[in-house]
């Protein structure tokens, strides 16, 4: 604990360290409270700060630490925030902020809950940019940046702004992922649940244009997600994996997925099939 205590007293900087810094100079002319005649939003500092600051430090913590600490969020990112503006560097630059606020155990959600009028296409391109991940340009650890923040909302659900937006993807439409045969399995266990799934498909099939590409958007996207994930795994190099638990067989293919009831000799809810399949299915 003392040596925890001791690296964090370590990695904070110093008065004249952070007075020295690039970002404080640019906060003294765009953005610091404290600042006189601040020059106005410019979308090339913002870039040029994720490039400079984040990117080509490799998402050092202390660099992060700067930007939050001169309250870049509050007073530059989402105070100018809005669909025209919005790009990949202004994403991973929220994302970032938001998770450094986490990492020092801060209110992360105020500045949403003060001017909440752009979060939900924020959370939009948020789940946007993790699933297009490398077609978007974005690289494994921007992507792993995008996760970390989607976790920090899923676990702040007693925020009303953020509840709204993850309670589209985790509500009972999302069951439209499950193979036909689970899915009639399960909706027979609780008969109430077949109207309610009878009036989801119904007021579904009436959506038109970008509602029902949102809605579909929204029923599919942690399964999207999971095949993704089980993408990035099927894709490491055996010769990348170390030994042990997490060594892949000759060959590098997973072996068939089996559900626990087969394992223990019942039958089984799912067939039994190789990884490829069930990528297909999920």
């Amino acid at each position: 604990m003392e040596n925890q205590t001791h690296a964090k007293k370590a990695s904070a900087p110093s008065v004249s360290q952070i007075n020295a810094e690039y970002v404080t100079q640019l906060s003294n002319r765009y953005w610091a409270p404290h600042a006189k005649n601040k020059l106005p939003f410019d979308p090339k500092v913002l870039e040029d700060v994720y490039e400079r600051e984040i990117l080509k430090s490799k998402f050092a913590i202390r660099k992060i630490m700067l930007l939050e600490f001169s309250q870049y969020l509050e007073n530059y990112l989402w105070v100018n925030y809005n669909p025209e503006v919005s790009s990949n560097a202004y994403l991973m630059s929220i994302c970032c902020i938001v998770n450094e606020k986490f990492r020092e155990n801060v209110p992360a959600w105020e500045v949403f809950k003060k001017e909440p009028s752009h979060f939900p296409y924020f959370f939009k391109c948020v789940m946007e940019a993790v699933l297009a991940g490398e077609e978007a340009g974005l690289t494994l650890k921007e992507q792993t940046v995008l996760l970390v923040f989607l976790d920090h909302c899923f676990n702040s659900l007693e925020v009303d702004l953020i509840r709204e937006q993850v309670q589209q993807l985790i509500s009972l439409p999302m069951w439209m992922c499950i193979l036909p045969s689970r899915l009639q399995h399960e909706l027979k266990k609780v008969p109430k649940l077949q109207k309610f799934w009878n009036l989801i498909k119904k007021n579904f099939d009436k959506l038109e244009g970008k509602a029902s590409e949102q809605a579909k958007m929204e029923r599919t996207f942690l399964s999207a997600l999971i095949k993704k994930f089980l993408g990035v795994l099927v894709s490491i190099s055996p010769a990348l994996v170390q030994h042990g638990a997490g060594r892949l067989p000759p060959g590098g293919e997973l072996p068939p997925v089996q559900s626990h009831a087969e394992r223990e000799g019942g039958s089984p809810l799912l067939p039994v099939t190789g990884h490829a399949e069930v990528l297909h299915r999920l």
